[in-house]
């Protein structure tokens, strides 16, 4: 099934807790399985750091993926 949404996906959002690092480990396979489905050497890719419970108020950071 996951691999169907990547192939029919035009961009993607990968999110991350900033309290656990194994999501954001989690997250070079997942970008590159993606580029393998797609065939591409680059996708538009939005990374986001989700805040933890005790930072609700924070602002969501957002980064681009390096091509």
């Amino acid at each position: 099934m996951q691999d169907q949404w990547f192939r029919s996906g035009q961009g993607f959002v990968l999110v991350y807790s900033m309290v656990n690092r194994k999501s954001f480990r989690d997250i070079k396979p997942l970008y590159e399985k993606i580029l393998r489905i797609k065939f591409a050497k680059s996708v538009p890719i939005v990374l986001v750091r989700w805040p933890s419970l005790r930072q609700s108020n924070s602002t969501l950071p957002i980064a681009w993926l390096p091509r």
